[in-house]
């Protein structure tokens, strides 16, 4: 039960360093290896010579655990790409619109026109650009995060199940 309100909360600390509005970029290092070192202290230690019902609850255990810890890992990964294909297109959205700012002061003749009309067809692809990214990521994770709710569920049942199992002894 415990082990469980870790990972809930381990989930929890990522989801709000992760959330678009509140993350602005701050990077943390919730790579799978450091989740897993984290709770890795904490597995249960299984004896390899004695292979009873026991270990194998143990060891369906960590599996469904670093499943979980997984895609968390596969989550977080998705949400830094994210963030830097939205950091290169917000370069590129303030490069023209300084240019298309310097070309209006400047009021050149009509045959600047051209120039101005191709910097704000560049601007509206960048922005479009922009919505498509945020859109095809909340796609990507949200399928992810439905799976880790899935996934703690089935870690939950699995505690429970070994839990009555050694109850009974």
């Amino acid at each position: 039960m415990y082990e469980i309100n870790g990972i809930t909360r381990l989930y929890n600390i990522w989801n709000e360093y992760t959330n678009s509005w509140q993350y602005q970029g701050n990077s943390k290092d919730y790579s799978l290896d450091t989740i897993v070192s984290l709770y890795e202290s904490n597995s249960p230690k299984a004896d390899n010579n004695d292979f009873d019902i026991d270990t194998i609850f143990e060891e369906k255990i960590k599996f469904s655990r670093l499943s979980t810890l997984q895609a968390l890992s596969l989550i977080t990964e998705r949400e830094l790409l994210r963030d830097k294909n939205v950091n290169s297109i917000d370069s590129r959205i303030m490069y023209c619109q300084d240019s298309l700012s310097r070309l209006n002061m400047l009021k050149l003749p009509a045959t600047y026109s051209r120039k101005i009309d191709g910097l704000q067809r560049s601007l509206f692809d960048l922005e479009r650009q922009r919505r498509d990214e945020a859109v095809s990521s909340w796609k990507d994770t949200l399928v992810l995060k439905l799976s880790i709710l899935e996934k703690l569920k089935d870690y939950q049942n699995l505690k429970r199940q070994g839990s009555l199992l050694k109850d009974e002894r």
